[in-house]
């Protein structure tokens, strides 16, 4: 655990001096007349070395060697709790968009928010207000969300309570966390679009609610400060957050035609809004808080993708093109490039790092344009296949585009003199149902109809190589990575998920798995990778959870009336939302009855929160 201090730094007062050697001086003496020096026999050991040598030495190795260094000596432990070194080593195995959204958390919270959240592991009302004081330094928000993940890591289970339930007489067709894991927003057939907010003292109020013939979807804007509802009767509503916290509405957006999509940049300064009468209109945020129509797209289908610093969007067109435009120093959008195939685009999607897009068309052929250093947007590669394309993406350092057709993905890499070629080929007996890179683009994922996922890793010459089979005794409907791609989780109609874990020698090894007695709909990590939440038709959501010595054990089952539909975590872990029917009535495929949204809070007891404050 690490050591918060009320002394005015975060990581304590400075680590305690190594202990002296025995002999600090080598024995001397004269012989014949002349002085002889006993040399000490006994070799350096790395006590002698100093605090600022050991510190590096630690910054040099990773978590789990730290943590086996922490039990070797009561010095290196304190060493390491005032360095805070744990954390320091935990937070980097996250890749830097996870970094940051790990940051987000601390930060969009207001002083009340905070202090709430860490009166839930930290018992020390002093220690709070002097964390809150110093909210700024760097390195709070791995010290904080290590200390949150330790201490759920040390109990067996979870107590839980419902928060918030959210009831539609119709479907659910969206329900989702804002960013930073303070609000909720869910949307019905019955009409009905609502927002529920995280109040300081930890409950759950309704914030907006919104009533119309049909609400097709509503979703946050990256920073949470904004939402949008769109409903079928060609309306588009923005609502904005207030300083005070309360929610009103800035804009609504009405189309001839039905709007079928709206999608937020990723800084959330601009707003497209897609209609089926075959048009998208830019909406970009003014500064006194109102949105204005920023450019007019015609002869286009398919749903807009931005790129990740939100200055290009990829859209495709309806006569066998993808547009990609470009967002001006005046706050216009204007065309760049025309993508052209010879038969109707499928998809298009960028790199994240922006400088790439790759286009899939019914030609069977995918295409790869990047960007040059005018600006213009030029061809690369032709991908050409054999057999129809379902989609293709990126790994997320961009090296690497795989594409799968109906049993096989093909990987691509983009060598260092800008040619791309294919480095392996991921076979399957069965429709493949998803493809999943980690986080740090080594290791990939399919799961496919054959009751089978696969995992393979990146080889050093940029080949790929088949790591692990995992078994399943039916479709195995998804798998996905943690945060840190580190274990693996999969989810299967056999009512099974599995989670494996990666080794020190590169291998793939099961820890768990989670049986349900029907399909599992869904299996999520928790943001900090220490947990799972599986959502099944069986009529329960079960969450599963990391000890510290890496074993992994169900802490927790939620209960529903009727099929778990779906499951997830707040990003700050505290959370569960679920969404399920309100009875056994509604078919699979043809569902139309009443749904519940469910908020439910976990905690552990609070034995061990003395225990904490002892150690911080």
């Amino acid at each position: 655990m690490n050591r918060l201090e009320n002394n005015g730094t975060v990581g304590g007062s400075p680590p305690p001096e190594p202990y002296q050697t025995i002999s600090t001086q080598a024995p001397t003496g004269v012989s014949q007349g002349r002085d002889v020096t006993v040399s000490d026999e006994s070799k350096p050991s790395l006590l002698n070395l100093s605090v600022d040598t050991h510190l590096k030495i630690i910054g040099c190795l990773g978590l789990r060697d730290i943590a086996r260094l922490k039990q070797v000596s009561t010095y290196f432990r304190e060493v390491i709790q005032e360095d805070n070194s744990l954390a320091k080593a935990w937070y980097p195995r996250f890749p830097s968009p996870h970094q940051l959204l790990l940051k987000t958390i601390v930060t969009s919270k207001d002083d009340d928010q905070l202090r709430c959240w860490m009166e839930r592991f930290i018992n020390d009302k002093e220690l709070i207000d002097s964390l809150i004081e110093r909210r700024s330094s760097p390195h709070l928000p791995a010290v904080l969300h290590f200390t949150n993940t330790e201490r759920k890591s040390k109990f067996w289970r979870f107590n839980l309570a419902t928060k918030a339930t959210i009831s539609h007489d119709k479907p659910v067709n969206s329900a989702s966390f804002s960013t930073d894991g303070s609000h909720v927003v869910t949307a019905g057939r019955d009409g009905a679009a609502r927002v529920f907010g995280l109040e300081a003292d930890g409950s759950w109020i309704p914030k907006v609610l919104t009533l119309q013939r049909f609400s097709r979807s509503a979703s946050f804007s990256a920073n949470g400060r904004h939402v949008v509802i769109v409903s079928c009767n060609g309306a588009a509503r923005i609502y904005g957050q207030e300083a005070d916290g309360s929610w009103e509405r800035k804009a609504v957006i009405v189309r001839e035609n039905a709007v079928y999509s709206a999608t937020f940049s990723p800084d959330g300064c601009y707003l497209v809004i897609c209609s089926w009468g075959g048009s998208a209109r830019i909406y970009g945020l003014e500064a006194d808080g109102t949105w204005k129509i920023k450019a007019s797209i015609s002869d286009r289908q398919g749903l807009p993708t931005f790129s990740s610093d939100g200055r290009y969007l990829a859209i495709v067109g309806n006569n066998q093109t993808a547009r990609i435009f470009g967002l001006e120093d005046d706050g216009s959008w204007q065309p760049k490039a025309i993508i052209r195939h010879n038969s109707p685009v499928i998809s298009a999607c960028f790199s994240p790092n922006g400088r790439l897009v790759v286009t899939v068309s019914g030609d069977r052929n995918v295409k790869v344009h990047g960007r040059e250093m005018d600006g213009s947007w030029q061809e690369q590669v032709t991908l050409n296949h054999h057999l129809s394309i379902a989609s293709a993406r990126f790994s997320p350092d961009s090296r690497y585009v795989v594409t799968r057709d109906h049993r096989v993905a093909n990987i691509y890499c983009q060598r260092d003199d800008g040619l791309w070629e294919e480095k392996g080929k991921i076979f399957h007996n069965g429709s493949i149902q998803s493809l999943t890179f980690s986080s740090d683009s080594r290791h990939m994922v399919t799961t496919c109809a054959d009751k089978t996922a696969k995992i393979y890793g990146l080889k050093t010459d940029g080949s790929w190589k088949k790591k692990e089979t995992v078994f399943h005794g039916d479709w195995v409907r998804l798998a996905t990575f943690s945060p840190d791609g580190c274990h693996v989780v999969t989810a299967s109609c056999d009512g099974k998920t599995k989670i494996y874990g990666l080794k020190d020698d590169g291998s793939w090894v099961e820890k768990v798995t989670i049986s349900h007695s029907s399909w599992v709909n869904s299996a999520t990590f928790s943001t900090d990778g220490r947990h799972v939440v599986t959502a099944s038709k069986d009529g329960t959501a079960k969450i599963c959870g990391q000890m510290l010595d890496g074993t992994w054990f169900v802490k927790a089952t939620i209960s529903h009336a009727g099929r778990v539909r779906s499951a997830t975590f707040s990003a700050d872990g505290e959370y569960v939302m679920t969404v399920a029917d309100n009875d056994w009535d509604n078919s699979d495929w043809d569902n139309n009855g009443s749904q519940t949204v469910k908020i439910t809070e976990l905690s552990v007891e609070d034995d061990i929160l003395e225990d904490i404050c002892r150690l911080l």
